[in-house]
C-alpha cells in the first residue's frame, strides 16, 4: 500500500465534497501515461476543467505538475495553467481505491 489511511480519508472527503473532481481523476486514471495542459485536457475530453481543478488534485498528490522542461513542480504557487499535469504513478493505487469506492470504475 503506497498511501496512508489519512491520505485516503482526506482524498475521499474531498472527492465527495466536489464530485466534479471525481470525473477529472477518473479521466487521468484511465490515461496514466499522458500529460495535459488545462487546454489540452479540455480538448481531449470535451470537458470544462479549470486550472484550479487540476491544481487541487496536485495538492492532494494524486496528480503531478511538470514545467516545460519536464521537471516536477513541488510548490503550488509556481504552477501555471500552461504546465503539464499527469497522474502521480506513486498514488495510482490510491486513486484506484477511491474511484472504486465511489463506484466510478
Amino acid at each position: 500500500m503506497e498511501y496512508t489511511k489519512d491520505e485516503f480519508n482526506s482524498l475521499m472527503n474531498f472527492l465527495r465534497t466536489y464530485p466534479d473532481k471525481q470525473v477529472v481523476l477518473k479521466l487521468m486514471y484511465e490515461n496514466p501515461d499522458s500529460s495535459y495542459t488545462v487546454d489540452s485536457f479540455n480538448q481531449n475530453f470535451g470537458t470544462k476543467v479549470s486550472f484550479l481543478d487540476l491544481k487541487s488534485l496536485v495538492i492532494y498528490r494524486v496528480l503531478n505538475c511538470l514545467d516545460e522542461k519536464g521537471q516536477l513542480i513541488a510548490n503550488p504557487f509556481l504552477m501555471r495553467d500552461t504546465n503539464l499535469f499527469r497522474l502521480n504513478p506513486e498514488k495510482r493505487e490510491l486513486a484506484e481505491v477511491c474511484l472504486r469506492r465511489l463506484k466510478k470504475i
